[in-house]
């Protein structure tokens, strides 16, 4: 596989793929979310991959952006396992997630998955996040 092309959230990220994943991953840019990307400056960059740091500011929001851009892009977060962290990610249109409790070199080689055979990961919390959304119900029903 060649490297991926990879577009980051944070300088953090792109150390994290320069030290444990060099050799399938390499970082065209990192974004800053305040900033307002063209979509044909991040069309030129051609990533594949967009990997952001759900503990930044403002993620969910450059989260739709690029997937506005670039509607086959995979956008991953990477944060904490919190359903409101995760239901935002959700809300996103991101396509996986891995909680940043997570080993290194697992993370990367579940990116390298995305990438290959185009796997989804969520972790758990994704469920509170769904059925949070979903009315209680009320006695009498079934």
């Amino acid at each position: 596989m060649a490297r991926v092309r990879v577009v980051v959230g944070s300088r953090e990220l792109a150390t994290f793929l320069e030290t444990w994943a060099a050799a399938d991953f390499v970082v065209v840019r990192v974004l800053e979310p305040r900033v307002a990307y063209l979509p044909r400056t991040i069309r030129r960059l051609r990533p594949r991959l967009a990997v952001l740091d759900a503990e930044k500011e403002d993620w969910p929001s450059l989260a739709s952006r690029l997937k506005k851009a670039l509607p086959r892009l995979r956008v991953v977060a990477i944060g904490p396992d919190d359903p409101w962290v995760v239901g935002a990610a959700y809300r996103a249109g991101v396509h996986s997630f891995f909680s940043s409790g997570l080993p290194f070199h697992l993370i990367a080689k579940g990116l390298k998955m995305i990438c290959e055979i185009d796997l989804c990961f969520w972790p758990r919390s994704i469920g509170e996040s769904l059925l949070a959304r979903v009315p209680p119900r009320r006695q009498g029903n079934t």
